[in-house]
């Protein structure tokens, strides 16, 4: 009689024991500690994504040229950073445009300042995305390729760590347009060496004596104008 009161309370504390773990939000067994699933797990909630795919979040007034000719003024505007579209809202709807079809187009910063983006393709053929002008001239471009990357979750239920959402971060590359075509570089004095190999001395002397800040975009633009004045 004994023996089947214990028993009979060993599996009134064992189920319990099951119900509270049942309740509980997270996974209860990670795959590493459960090979072929034989446990039941609670599933995760789905992740969420943390940062924004966009330039800017906000719709800001601008234009676009398309390839046809036909361009459109006065507008607000956005880039997806994440599936290369224009997207451009009215008060009815919001339109997404493919870069196939589009040439430019130009926002009106908060500052004042209006900032120009051209479609990559039409400097490189197997380029996808726009280019942020920084500098324009008969001579050269300068212009910033702007892309994302998203971090995929790394949270391991079972020790209950990493995060459970996808991050989104933002990432810059820097172009020289010129007569040669596109050329990557990034702003330090090793890279814009390379970028003109036939005056390495005097470029050295003169970002030496014009304590020149590769940085700043001012202090950038001034190099390579200098480079092709000389070369």
């Amino acid at each position: 009689m004994r023996k089947f009161r214990f028993n009979f309370i060993l599996i009134v504390l064992s189920l319990f024991f099951v119900d509270e773990l049942l309740s509980q939000d997270t996974r209860i067994i990670d795959n590493n500690v459960n090979p072929g699933l034989v446990l039941d797990e609670m599933p995760t909630p789905p992740s969420k994504l943390e940062g924004s795919v966009y330039i800017h979040d906000d719709w800001r007034l601008g234009s676009i040229r398309f390839k046809s000719g036909v361009v459109i003024s006065d507008v607000l505007l956005r880039f997806d950073l994440s599936t290369s579209n224009l997207e451009l809202k009215n008060e009815k709807y919001v339109k997404a445009y493919q870069l196939l079809y589009l040439n430019e187009f130009s926002w009106l910063e908060s500052n004042g300042e209006i900032t120009v983006f051209k479609n990559a393709n039409n400097f490189d053929g197997g380029m996808v995305g726009v280019f942020e002008m920084i500098y324009v001239s008969q001579t050269f471009q300068i212009g910033i390729k702007r892309y994302i990357d998203i971090k995929v979750p790394d949270y391991v239920p079972a020790l209950n760590v990493g995060n459970k959402n996808r991050v989104v971060s933002k990432k810059e590359d820097y172009y020289l347009i010129g007569k040669k075509g596109v050329v990557e570089f990034v702003r330090t004095k090793p890279s814009i060496l390379k970028l003109f190999p036939l005056i390495n001395v005097e470029l050295k002397a003169y970002m030496k004596k014009s304590k020149s800040n590769l940085k700043d975009d001012d202090d950038l633009i001034r190099v390579i104008e200098f480079c092709y004045r000389i070369k």
